[in-house]
C-alpha cells in the first residue's frame, strides 16, 4: 500500500466518481468520437469530460486523483496541437487515436502496477477502507492488470486495422473488437469489487456467483451483434451468431442463477 494511504468507510453503492472506468471515459470519447468529429472537436469534449471529472472530486470536498489530473493535462496538450492545425500531426493523431489511446492506457495500467501503486488504488480506498490491505492490494492488482490485457488486446485490434487493412473505419477492427475487450473488462472487475464487498460486509453469500458474471457478459453479444446487422457489416451471418449466441447464453446463464437464491441482492 502506498504511503499515506488511508482507510475509508466502504461504499456499498459504488459511487459512479468511485470507479476507476469513470477516469477512462475521456480517452475513450476521444478514441470513439474521432472519425465522426475532428480532431479538435473530438480533443475539446475529450478535455471537457477531463475537467468535469476534476471538478466534481472537488466538488466533493476531495483532492482530484493523479489519473484525473493526468486526463485533463495530457487532453489540454492534444487541444493545443489541434489549434495550431499542423496539417501532419493532425492527419497522424486522426489516423491513429484509436491506437495511441489504448496503447497509452496499457502503458499506464502496466507501469502502475510496476511501481507497486495499481492506477485502481486511488478508487478502491474509497469503497474498501475496512478491507485487509493485503486483500486491497490483491484487488488493485488484478483490476489494473484485467485493464491493461483488455487495452492490450483493443490496441492489437486498432493496430490490425489501421496499419494491415489500412481501414479506420472498419466496424470490426475500430469498433466492435475494439470495445469487447474493454467490456469484458468493465464486468469482470465490477464482478470482483462486489464479491469483495459482500466479503467486507461479512456476507460472502451474497457474493454474485460465476453465473452472474456470464449472463451480464453474454447479454453483451446480442446489441454487438444487432449492432452489425442494422450497419449491414459483412458477414451478416456473424451478426446473426452473435444474437442466437448471446441470447441462449443469456438465458442458461439466468437459470444457472437459480441455484444462488441469496446471491440475487449483490448483483
Amino acid at each position: 500500500m502506498a504511503p499515506g494511504r488511508a482507510p475509508r468507510h466502504p461504499d456499498p453503492f459504488l459511487r459512479i466518481l468511485d470507479d476507476p472506468v469513470t477516469a477512462l471515459v475521456p480517452w475513450f470519447a476521444f478514441s470513439f468520437l474521432l472519425e465522426p468529429l475532428s480532431l479538435l472537436d473530438a480533443s475539446l469534449i475529450a478535455f471537457a469530460l477531463s475537467v468535469a471529472l476534476v471538478a466534481a472530486t472537488r466538488l466533493r470536498g476531495e483532492e482530484p486523483r493523479t489519473f484525473e489530473i493526468s486526463d485533463a493535462v495530457l487532453f489540454a496538450a492534444v487541444v493545443a496541437i489541434a489549434l495550431l492545425r499542423d496539417p501532419g500531426s493532425q492527419s497522424w493523431l486522426s489516423d491513429h487515436a484509436d491506437t495511441v489511446s489504448n496503447v497509452g492506457l496499457a502503458v499506464v495500467a502496466f507501469v502502475s502496477v510496476a511501481i507497486g501503486w495499481p492506477f485502481t488504488a486511488a478508487y478502491t480506498e474509497l469503497r474498501f477502507g475496512d478491507v485487509d490491505e493485503l486483500v486491497l492490494e490483491r484487488i488493485d492488482k488484478a483490476s489494473t492488470l484485467i485493464w491493461g490485457t483488455a487495452l492490450c488486446l483493443a490496441s492489437l485490434v486498432s493496430i490490425y486495422g489501421e496499419w494491415v487493412l489500412e481501414q479506420q473505419t472498419n466496424l470490426w477492427t475500430a469498433w466492435i473488437l475494439q470495445t469487447v475487450p474493454l467490456i469484458v473488462a468493465f464486468n469482470l472487475t465490477l464482478w470482483i469489487d462486489r464479491r469483495a464487498l459482500a466479503r467486507a460486509a461479512g456476507t460472502p453469500e451474497l457474493a454474485p456467483p460465476s453465473p452472474a458474471l456470464a449472463r451480464d457478459l453474454l447479454a453483451w453479444m446480442i446489441p454487438v451483434g444487432l449492432l452489425s446487422l442494422v450497419v449491414g457489416s459483412d458477414p451478416s451471418m456473424l451478426g446473426w451468431a452473435l444474437v442466437v449466441a448471446g441470447g441462449a447464453g443469456t438465458a442458461i446463464a439466468w437459470f444457472g442463477l437459480r441455484r444462488y437464491p441469496r446471491a440475487s441482492p449483490a448483483k
